[in-house]
Parts: C-alpha cells; structure tokens; sequence
C-alpha cells in the first residue's frame, strides 16, 4: 500500500519557487515529507470455497481455526503462506495469510491456537486474530497478518475467501 504524496511535493516546489530563499530547504523537505511503501507484503491470487460441515468440521466450534497451507483442487488459491481462518466467539468467520509479514517468505509460516494467537515459527512474532485484525502483539513484525475478505452463508455452511 503505497501513499500518493505527489501534492505535498507539488505544493513544496511551488512555494520554494515563489520564495527562493527557502530553496536550499527542499532536499530536506522531499527527504523527510517522501511516502514510504509501509507494506511490502506481495498480492497473491486467493480464491478458497469450500463446505465448513465436509473440507473443515474444527470450523465448526467458536474459537476454532484451520490452516489450509495445499490447495484440495485446481481452482484454490491460497495466496503467499496458505490461509488461516479463525472462527470467533462472535460467531464471526476471518481469513489471513500464513506468511509472517516481517519475513514475506512461503516457507516462513504463522501458526495459531484457540485463543487466537498466532505465532511465527522464524521470527516468534506473535499476533491477534481473535478480534479479526491480526495485529502485532509482541515480536520483530511492525505489520499486521494480510487479510483476506471471508463471505459466510450461514445457511449452507459455506466459507468463500478471496482478496
């Protein structure tokens, strides 16, 4: 996610021309007021559907959660590290990545219990999923988990998750 800082720099570099005496303040200006990427995490295709009652009965129970980390057909895409879903105390369905956001590799997995805690297994960042946000707790990660978009139909059971 990226800022568009472009009108800030515009609005700078027209003021210092208007006083030119504040001119040798720009580079500063640009190196400090410059947007950052503040998330590195890469977008991968997620398309995850399946039926809670046959692909995922732990779903079933609040305070629950299931790693997908292989796809069970062709069509599965289950973005970067594979797909976490926790069911909450809410009754409420969430999807995140498995990939650590500090170390952005597949192979570096996040895990969860039922209480919601997910840890990575490289970096032991710890982060909260019970609430839906994935955000860090404690650990070297400053970002939270990616999140995926969940759509529940309660009445067949059905979980899609796509980003």
């Amino acid at each position: 996610m990226q800022k568009n800082c472009n009108f800030v720099l515009l609005f700078y570099v027209t003021y210092n021309m208007i006083n030119m005496k504040y001119i040798k303040v720009l580079p500063l200006l640009i190196l400090f007021l410059s947007c950052k990427k503040t998330d590195n995490f890469p977008e991968y295709p997620v398309v995850l559907e399946f039926n809670i009652t046959a692909a995922a009965p732990e779903l079933a129970a609040l305070n629950s959660y299931k790693e997908f980390t292989k796809p069970a057909n062709i069509n599965q895409r289950l973005g970067l590290g594979g797909i976490l879903i926790f069911h909450t105390v809410e009754d409420k369905f969430y999807a995140f990545d498995m990939a650590c956001p500090y170390e952005v590799k597949a192979e570096t997995k996040v895990h969860c219990n039922n209480l919601g805690v997910v840890v990575c297994d490289s970096c032991r960042s710890q982060f909260y999923v019970g609430d839906g946000t994935g955000f860090v707790q404690k650990g070297q990660s400053k970002n939270p988990l990616k999140k995926y978009t969940v759509y529940y139909d309660a009445s067949r059971g059905n979980i899609l998750v796509t980003n």
